[in-house]
């Protein structure tokens, strides 16, 4: 697998992405007395009571070999890190009321509105609804780290993986920084499950790229103390799985298709090396792409406003979306390199809580949108990646990109003309 080069170099990116870090602290203070007007503005007129025992969101979505049951629980505090750029999940997602009893009435209430019923019978439990027999995986995908007590309490999270052992999920996924990823509570956790059922320790790394990471990201830690946490996860019997981020803010597309590529073939190479170094061949990493989507009030909202700014000027963009042929293409690549056949590859939907007003999208050409009778061409791309997400066909995915750009060929060529020529495996 050869190493990328960057579409600038790293000299040049590095001084780039530094002389655009200013807009960062222009938006934390705007954000901040935003936040304080609407605060004063709630007291003023009687702040309504939350429900405690609702979760934020919840639903059902996609993973190899069937589907998932996603939730975001509210917690007592905001992610505490609270600084990647492209982030604004954290945003008055938590509580400081909630009790360790208001976060399992929220995971019980959430199962109940997906008809998730146990039943136990003499093979163990079953969900009571057949149709949803191959929901099998549970994430819970929170506004910071499940594993960070100061968030989610140590009590709710025993009180939960009690209640898991007890159910038909195969597979349990929890999110945290590296930092709050205790092993010997992790250990505790796993051992709380049944044999038959995984713990999946969620890490999002978004970018191999040291100059990409810390200067359009923001994450915060290094790839050796990244790569110390997922061996020493492996070691106790956890799986990883590593949120990839596809275009961060200040990233051109074509340098958004390079980074996922070579974010994917670290990936591969990281996996080898911890199964090698651990003596745990079982284990498994999985990268989950996630195409960038804005949030209103975030950091990537404050450059689009910019942006419209600067496009009555007749200036580039600060940002933008990325395409979703951007997607499919790092997608195909990966395949056809053979990542795909080292780690368990997934892609993400461009949505999430709070509910985001600007997605991952092509922009479609008006007359293949006239041809298409004013379907778009992102929906088609979005349910074919989807669908490889559950049965991983890559010729069933090759030939559904290829009927997309056959479908919108206008389109198409000007995504082409956005990356250029070098992202030709889904130019054919």
């Amino acid at each position: 697998m050869k190493e990328i080069v960057m579409i600038r170099d790293k000299a040049e990116l590095a001084r780039e992405l530094t002389e655009n870090q200013y807009f960062y602290a222009e938006w934390r203070k705007r954000s901040q007395h935003e936040r304080h007007q609407r605060h004063q503005e709630m007291l003023a007129r009687g702040r309504p009571p939350e429900d405690l025992n609702r979760a934020n969101w919840h639903g059902i979505a996609t993973t190899r070999g069937g589907r998932r049951f996603q939730i975001g629980l509210k917690v007592l505090n905001e992610c505490e890190y609270s600084g990647c750029f492209n982030c604004f999940l954290y945003h008055e997602a938590a509580c400081t009321a909630v009790t360790p009893e208001n976060i399992l009435a929220q995971f019980d209430n959430a199962l109940a509105a997906n008809r998730l019923d146990v039943v136990v019978g003499k093979q163990g439990p079953r969900w009571g609804d057949p149709g949803n027999a191959d929901v099998d995986q549970i994430d819970f995908n929170g506004s910071g780290s499940f594993l960070n007590h100061n968030e989610t309490p140590r009590e709710a999270q025993l009180m939960i993986f009690r209640r898991l052992a007890a159910m038909p999920f195969r597979n349990i996924l929890i999110e945290s920084r590296i930092e709050y990823a205790e092993i010997d509570q992790v250990r505790r956790l796993r051992g709380i499950l049944r044999p038959d059922q995984t713990l999946t320790v969620a890490i999002g790394l978004e970018s191999a790229d040291d100059v990409i990471r810390e200067l359009a990201i923001h994450k915060g830690y290094d790839l050796k103390d990244f790569e110390v946490c997922v061996e020493a996860l492996a070691g106790v019997g956890a799986d990883v799985l590593v949120y990839a981020l596809v275009r961060p803010a200040f990233i051109t597309e074509a340098e958004a298709f390079e980074d996922s590529l070579n974010t994917g073939r670290y990936l591969a190479r990281l996996a080898e090396r911890v199964r090698a170094a651990t003596g745990n061949r079982d284990f498994d990493l999985t990268m989950k792409l996630e195409p960038a989507f804005i949030q209103e009030g975030g950091f990537l909202h404050f450059l689009l406003q910019l942006s419209e700014i600067a496009a009555v000027e007749g200036e580039e963009p600060l940002y933008e979306t990325p395409w979703s042929f951007t997607v499919a293409g790092i997608v195909e690549t990966l395949i056809a390199e053979g990542v795909a056949d080292l780690i368990n590859l997934q892609i993400g939907r461009s949505t999430d809580f709070p509910p985001p007003i600007a997605v991952t999208r092509n922009r479609d050409h008006e007359e293949d949108l006239r041809a298409n009778g004013g379907r778009g061409s992102s929906e088609r791309l979005d349910e074919a990646l989807q669908d490889y997400n559950v049965d991983h066909d890559a010729g069933r995915l090759a030939a559904a990109v290829r009927d997309v750009i056959r479908a919108y060929p206008r389109t198409h060529a000007a995504w082409l003309a956005k990356v250029g020529r070098s992202c030709a495996t889904v130019a054919a």
